[in-house]
């Protein structure tokens, strides 16, 4: 009766599993290497729990040989053990099981012994238990995972990266042996260590590898536990899974970065004294960030700046998709020329008022929709920014702008940044902005050899250097810089990236045209190049909204009932046949000098399009009552 009531008692694997808490949190590369770390617990050195399958087989022969050789045939107790006063593993697991017990309820070790719960007899009945709740299996990998090994190194993960700071998979035979000499002197010396490691490579049938085992070899016993590495070279990325739910029981945190490529980055930001700059890197067709860096105590890829020039790209890519213009359209340039300027000149030459002019066509609230779909969570109202958008008034994040050029890269795709594997997304793909689209604005942004398919954009220029950016991408990888000497910082990287395998050129996708425009050939979205929207007669005018006036605020009595007819007149300046007008995305009609329409107070958006959908003109205005207008505003006829 008491066996079995000593079964219903014992903890099964799981219970004891959750309760071992990795006292460390060290951030490993994707290829395993430690990048970071931080002690969460002072008692002991404990990493994640490892699995029995995760033990290379010469580990778990030295233990065999060393602590129960008869291990796999004995029911907990060994009676030829017990004569030569040694304990079985079953036995050794159950006192580690209370001893772990003890320290969390906070008695202390002394007054544990003496406890009467505790007497040999119990101690076995318990083993014996153990024996019948658990498979060989798991009760020796509870073991190895719960028995200290030196000082305050607890379980296999620690005191292989402790002591010979590698993972226990590429243990060797003879570390195995060292760390099996550990669990019976955890605290004798080099000598006495060398000497017991030296009779279980004997046991195990491997005596020659003693004669390797010399004690200058041993000299690490004597050291500094060096868990975590000498130089944190991910303190941010750390903060950043420190409050993961998935992530906060765990001692060993996988991320995405690439420790060689982390180490790069944080050489090219200290070779050029950038003490605010920072550094994103990310794998395109994944998502992953393979480096992190920000020189300063804060994580300046997070620090929201101006955005300058950086929205640029963007906003164009986003007209594209609305057929707002193509990248032959004649735009209004910064010294008032007109058809000197078009989507290729004004981005390549930094150009401000032609964006305006694109942004008043496109709307300010469509792009702030867009810029939402691409990540930036610290966006205002449209009507917070207003013109000023265009020239990069929003404040945004280095980490959010590098993945939203990664969307360009991805011909139109948006996906969340990862840090970890172990964390799942919160967000799945979406698309942006069209494949053609994309297309369009890398051909202008590349560089002129395709066959290195990249692009560096500069954000406005500030006093202190803090708020200049380059942003680019290959077809593999996407990168931001952020601070001085921004451009040297990202064309190393690329280079380092690169060093192997040169960046290709990206597929061409569907709905794009070629065609000659002016004295060059561009691409054009199919249905809105020249030779479909262009007209016979070139000598006419503009088609052109002559009114409402953009921005108007029109007065009208219409409350009034002794004026039956208050409709607005809307006029059209040198109208095609094929063009359609349409108010707040409805269409009106048919494009005539004279439109007539009954309005109603509010804000509305008038534009005037062509058959293919192309928009030639757009204005927006706002009716209101007689008695609700503006102060010496003039009302409308």
């Amino acid at each position: 009766m008491t066996l079995l009531f000593q079964v219903s008692r014992t903890p099964s694997l799981a219970q004891i599993k959750h309760d071992f808490k990795a006292s460390d949190r060290a951030l490993l590369d994707r290829q395993g290497q430690v990048l970071d770390g931080v002690r969460a617990e002072k008692s002991a050195r404990r990493l994640n729990w490892i699995s029995l399958a995760d033990v290379p087989s010469s580990f778990l022969n030295a233990v065999l040989s060393s602590e129960d050789r008869r291990f796999f045939y004995h029911p907990g107790l060994d009676p030829l053990s017990l004569l030569n006063k040694q304990s079985s593993l079953t036995l050794q697991l159950v006192q580690l099981i209370e001893r772990d017990k003890v320290r969390n309820a906070n008695v202390s070790w002394l007054r544990f012994q003496r406890e009467p719960l505790l007497s040999l007899l119990d101690r076995y009945s318990k083993a014996l238990a153990f024996e019948l709740a658990w498979s060989k299996r798991d009760i020796l990998e509870a073991y190895i995972n719960l028995v200290r090994y030196r000082r305050e190194l607890q379980g296999l993960n620690a005191a292989a990266f402790g002591l010979f700071e590698k993972p226990p998979r590429v243990l060797n035979l003879r570390e195995a042996s060292v760390l099996a000499a550990l669990i019976r002197l955890p605290e004798a010396g080099a000598h006495e260590v060398r000497a017991r490691a030296c009779e279980i490579l004997a046991q195990m049938r491997a005596p020659e590898e003693c004669a390797l085992l010399t004690p200058e070899h041993l000299s690490y016993l004597e050291r500094a536990y060096r868990i975590r590495p000498y130089i944190r070279l991910a303190p941010h990325v750390m903060q950043r899974l420190a409050n993961e739910p998935k992530l906060t029981s765990l001692g060993l945190v996988r991320t995405t970065l690439d420790r060689e490529l982390q180490w790069t980055a944080i050489h090219a930001l200290q070779k050029q004294n950038s003490i605010d700059g920072a550094v994103i890197v990310v794998e395109n067709s994944s998502g992953h960030v393979l480096a992190y860096v920000s020189a300063s105590a804060a994580d300046a890829a997070t620090d929201p700046r101006a955005a300058g020039s950086m929205l640029r790209p963007l906003i164009f890519a986003k007209a594209l998709d609305e057929r707002v213009l193509t990248v032959a359209t004649a735009l209004e340039g910064d010294f008032g020329e007109v058809d000197r300027s078009d989507m290729r000149v004004a981005l390549r030459g930094g150009l401000e008022i032609p964006v305006l002019r694109t942004l008043e066509r496109l709307g300010a609230e469509t792009f702030v929709k867009s810029m939402q779909d691409l990540g930036f969570t610290d966006l205002q109202s449209p009507e917070a920014y207003g013109p000023s958008l265009a020239l990069g008034s929003a404040p945004v994040k280095l980490s959010d702008l590098a993945n939203a050029y990664r969307a360009l890269a991805n011909n139109g795709i948006w996906t969340p940044l990862r840090f970890s594997p172990d964390v799942p997304s919160e967000f799945g793909a979406r698309r942006v902005f069209s494949p053609a689209a994309a297309f369009i604005i890398k051909d202008i942004l590349s560089n002129e050899n395709h066959n290195l398919w990249s692009m560096v954009k500069h954000g406005l220029p500030a006093t202190d250097n803090r708020d200049t950016w380059s942003i680019g991408f290959s077809d593999r990888y996407t990168i931001g810089v952020s601070g001085p000497h921004n451009a040297a910082i990202w064309q190393e990287l690329l280079s380092y990236l690169h060093r192997r395998q040169p960046s290709e050129s990206p597929r061409l996708p569907e709905g794009l045209i070629r065609e000659i425009s002016g004295q060059r050939e561009e691409w054009f979205l199919s249905g809105t190049q020249p030779s479909l929207t262009s007209t016979a007669d070139t000598t006419k005018r503009r088609s052109s909204i002559s009114y409402p006036k953009n921005n108007a605020i029109i007065a009208l009595d219409l409350e009034s009932s002794s004026r039956p007819d208050h409709r607005l007149l809307i006029q059209i300046a040198a109208p095609q046949g094929d063009q359609n007008v349409y108010l707040n995305g409805r269409r009106l009609g048919r494009a005539e000098p004279f439109l007539k329409w009954e309005p109603e107070s509010g804000l509305y958006t008038l534009e005037l399009r062509d058959s293919k959908g192309l928009l030639v003109d757009k204005v927006r205005f706002e009716v209101r009552g007689r008695r609700f207008a503006l102060a010496g505003q003039k009302p409308g006829k």
